[in-house]
């Protein structure tokens, strides 16, 4: 069972400047609450114990709200902060993604923090909502397989062109995953920001080169996926891309009218 989780948040948020107005996006409201409380929801129902916040420095309102605190002692020194979610408690740390270079640098901030073992990355701008949490049914697939996962569902063209499209093999292996395809689709399997790493993603994502001036998630999983070490999770459940304005207005509508208010 996995019992750690990664949460990139440092993204500056380009796409919903518009909307933001200076705050944090990962804070603005969603069905009365932020939309980071989301996230940080379905990882403890899903069981997780330790959570890992891989923030910026002036996004004070992310530990202000989880841990009553503006500038939190952080991991790397030994702290994590007490926090209490539907009848749960979890501990979650903080530490600081000091340069924007890319989601594969993001998570590799927490190596330390998986300290070996496989862990649940969550990306901020994916919030779910499903009976079974999300990570819960990632982590099915891994305890089957034992190698990193990759959330995926079957998605219109227009949103695989836009996040990475996951070429499967036989059962849930993945042969190939192709971020941002140009060229012709040849999967509508769409990667949605949830995974699984393993240690070895750790590993790959030491030797990657940047790209674009980032270091990518989906390479480090696609050079392991060529290995044989990837499998990919077809989960259920309706995914709000609230890392867009036109996303985030459906988050907004659908959440609130059907009471998600608390």
């Amino acid at each position: 069972m996995i019992k750690k989780a990664i949460i990139p948040v440092a993204g500056r948020g380009t796409r919903m400047l518009r909307v933001t107005n200076g705050k944090s996006k990962e804070m603005l409201p969603v069905g009365g609450r932020p939309a980071l409380s989301w996230i940080v929801e379905e990882a403890v129902l899903a069981g997780i114990e330790e959570i890992l916040l891989v923030t910026s420095r002036d996004k004070k309102e992310i530990p202000l709200y989880f841990s009553n605190v503006e500038d939190p002692k952080t991991y790397d020194r030994g702290y994590t902060y007490p926090y209490d979610c539907r009848g749960k408690r979890v501990q979650i740390g903080y530490l600081y993604q000091e340069r924007a270079l890319g989601s594969g640098n993001a998570v590799s901030c927490g190596e330390e923090f998986a300290a070996g073992e496989a862990v649940a990355v969550l990306f901020g701008d994916d919030v779910m909502v499903s009976d079974v949490p999300v990570t819960a049914q990632l982590n099915e697939v891994y305890l089957r397989n034992r190698v990193a996962v990759v959330g995926v569902q079957t998605m219109p063209e227009e949103v695989v062109r836009s996040c990475a499209s996951v070429i499967p093999s036989d059962g849930e292996w993945v042969s190939a995953i192709v971020e941002k395809p140009t060229g012709e689709l040849t999967s509508h399997l769409a990667s949605l920001g949830r995974f699984v790493a393993s240690p070895e993603v750790f590993v790959a994502l030491r030797e990657q080169e940047t790209r674009n001036g980032e270091i990518w998630l989906t390479d480090a999983l696609n050079i392991l996926a060529k290995k044989g070490k990837v499998c990919y999770c077809n989960f259920e459940g309706i995914r709000y891309d609230v890392g867009s304005p036109d996303g985030y207005q459906r988050a907004i509508s659908e959440l609130n009218s059907h009471g998600y208010d608390s």
